[in-house]
C-alpha cells in the first residue's frame, strides 16, 4: 500500500489565503513607493537646476512637476529650504497612508533630502 503525499484542500485554501494577503499588501504597496521614487526624483532635478533660485521659485516648480507626475502626497509647502551661503538643501519627510481592507491600513513614512546635486542619506520606512 502506498502512503499518499500532498496537500489537502483545506491545507491548499489556508496557504492560498496568506499568499493573496501577502499580494495584496504588495499591490497595495506599489503606487506609495513610486510616488516616493517620483518625488525623490524631482527633488533631485530642483537641486541640479535650481540651487540658486529664491525658495518660492523652487517651491512653484516643485508643484508644476508634481502635477506633471501625479504626486498627490507632498506640496511645494511641504519642502523644507535652507540656503546657507552658497549651498542649497532641500529636505521633505512625509507619510502615506494606504488603506488595505476594512480598517486595516499600511502607513509608510518617507524622507528625502539632496543638497546642491551632492545626494545625501535618505531613508524609506
Amino acid at each position: 500500500m502506498h502512503k499518499q503525499y500532498g496537500m489537502s484542500l483545506f491545507g491548499f485554501l489556508i496557504i492560498a489565503a496568506v499568499v493573496g494577503f501577502f499580494a495584496l499588501l504588495g499591490v497595495r504597496a506599489i503606487p506609495a513607493y513610486s510616488e516616493y521614487f517620483s518625488v525623490k526624483k524631482i527633488v533631485k532635478a530642483l537641486i541640479q537646476e535650481n540651487a540658486g533660485s529664491t525658495p518660492q521659485e523652487i517651491r512653484a516648480n516643485f508643484e508644476k512637476r508634481a502635477t506633471i507626475d501625479y504626486i498627490s502626497s507632498v506640496k511645494g509647502d511641504d519642502l523644507d529650504i535652507e540656503q546657507i551661503g552658497g549651498t542649497t538643501t532641500i529636505g521633505l519627510e512625509y507619510s502615506k497612508e494606504v488603506p488595505v481592507v476594512a480598517n486595516v491600513s499600511l502607513k509608510f513614512a518617507f524622507k528625502v533630502s539632496e543638497t546642491n546635486g551632492s545626494k545625501t542619506p535618505d531613508a524609506a520606512q
